[in-house]
């Protein structure tokens, strides 16, 4: 019996041996870390990186800058649409040049530049949100996610249509107002004012129940694809002469979105001589019309009672001579009140970028720099800060 067992204890030990030698070898934190590696290089980008090279001159350094990373903005972002989806990225690029494009860039560096008193060159990486942008490909492609729920850009898009009696003309041949507004439009909307494409999914979209009732839903469909909120339905009606003394007559009605044509805001265009045809008293009218709206961008919302309450991004780019200055100003913008959230950007030797996020207006955090002695240049792209010399 003891000759028997000698050899199982053996082999026993050597079986515990061979696997206290593997644990040693193999720990199971390692296995773990392993699959964590194999996860995290699994993990889906969060921004499309674009270098781009540009150049700008103007009157002085700093607009001739200005100029140049908002070319670079736009000429990246068309390259990051040729990165998602080469076959839709002049059509994607067409529907949303004409907005501010702030919202889908994260952040951007710059890691070359050239300074001369009148013009600005540089290498500039731009980051765009990876999700905003494949959202933009896919209202292209007729497939719309959750994070299209809310449109976005401060264009303001116009769906022109002619009142015929009863009939409607939106993208009908006949409509000789919408074309007249879409080049007044360009010509004075200074890429603030889109007009549709007017394609068969604007068609779709756009049907005379929908144009009646200003209808919501729908509307909001066509400004994702558009990438604003701001929509305006201008309906223009003309009233021929009763007598050869009487002028021509346009009457244009403007409503927002949910108002039925009842409810429309009614502007009165006369002929200013009996040879004013049809086709001039249209561009002046609509030359008015555009002004108006240019001016008025807000009012046409798809969600004005919401826009006061809505979080909203600032950038603001410090710029210094010395570490000593950057500290100094660093302080000055973590000691602004009323900010959600704030987020260091981009760093180089003489500038920083960061994006506050706020409610409400910007005011008081433009009087808060002030207050602490801080020179703002600010404009539509970011806000430019430093201390005075």
């Amino acid at each position: 019996m003891q000759r028997f067992c000698q050899p199982n204890i053996t082999l026993l030990v050597r079986f515990f041996l061979i696997l206290l030698l593997g644990l040693l070898l193999h720990p199971a934190g390692s296995v773990a870390q392993t699959s964590m590696d194999l996860v995290e290089e699994k993990k889906a980008p969060t921004t499309v990186d674009v270098m781009v090279t540009v150049s700008s001159s103007g009157k002085t350094v700093e607009e001739a800058r200005k100029k140049a990373i908002l070319a670079g903005e736009r000429q990246a972002f068309y390259k990051a649409l040729v990165m998602l989806s080469k076959d839709k990225a002049r059509d994607i690029y067409r529907s949303v040049r004409n907005n501010n494009l702030d919202r889908y860039v994260q952040s951007f560096t710059v890691t070359r530049e050239v300074e001369k008193p009148d013009a600005f060159e540089a290498d500039i990486v731009y980051r765009f949100h990876h999700n905003l942008m494949d959202g933009l490909v896919a209202v292209q492609y007729g497939m719309l996610g959750q994070d299209l729920s809310t449109p976005e850009g401060d264009g303001l898009l116009i769906i022109s249509v002619l009142r015929n009696d009863d009939v409607l003309l939106t993208f009908q041949e006949g409509n000789q107002w919408r074309s007249i507004m879409n080049n007044v439009a360009l010509e004075v909307g200074q890429g603030l004012l889109i007009t549709p494409f007017g394609d068969p999914r604007d068609m779709a979209l756009l049907s005379d129940e929908v144009l009646i009732a200003a209808e919501k839903e729908s509307l909001m469909k066509v400004a994702r694809r558009y990438g604003t909120r701001n929509i305006v339905i201008v309906t223009a009606r003309v009233i021929e002469p009763q007598k050869t003394t009487n002028p021509l007559v346009v009457e244009v009605g403007l409503r927002k979105v949910g108002e039925s044509s009842k409810n429309e805001r009614i502007v009165r265009f006369k002929a200013l001589s009996p040879d004013e045809t049809h086709d001039v008293l249209f561009s002046r009218a609509a030359r008015e019309i555009c002004l108006q709206l240019r001016a008025s961008l807000k009012d046409y919302s798809l969600f004005a009672d919401e826009d006061a309450e809505k979080i909203k991004p600032l950038v603001i780019r410090a710029e210094f001579r010395s570490g000593r200055q950057w500290r100094t100003i660093q302080k000055m913008l973590l000691n602004i009140e009323g900010v959600e959230s704030k987020a260091l950007r981009a760093l180089s030797p003489d500038f920083a970028q960061m994006t506050m996020m706020y409610r409400g207006t910007s005011d008081p955090i433009k009087q808060s720099l002030l207050a602490q002695g801080l020179e703002v240049n600010d404009s539509k792209e970011y806000w430019v800060v430093r201390l005075p010399e």
